[in-house]
């Protein structure tokens, strides 16, 4: 399995009204956070976030995703 470079999201952020708590695996294609839903219910998040199609600094919130990039990484998504 291909490490994931990219940087995990934040501890806290919400989305779609589930709060991240922490990064609980990471792989070449993806990062799976543990959160919680607005009713308090654990669930996993997996993000799709290929190493060889996008990347996240530390610190930043959305990846980059070069042009000749997109398409592949869309399909993928």
């Amino acid at each position: 399995m291909t490490a994931q470079n990219n940087a995990a999201l934040p501890d806290g952020l919400e989305i779609s009204g589930h709060r991240i708590v922490k990064k609980i695996a990471s792989g070449g294609f993806s990062i799976v956070y543990l959160a919680y839903d607005a009713d308090g219910n654990a669930v996993a998040i997996k993000e799709y976030l290929p190493s060889a199609l996008a990347l996240r600094a530390p610190g930043e919130l959305m990846p980059v995703i070069s042009p000749e990039n997109l398409p592949v990484f869309r399909i993928g998504l």
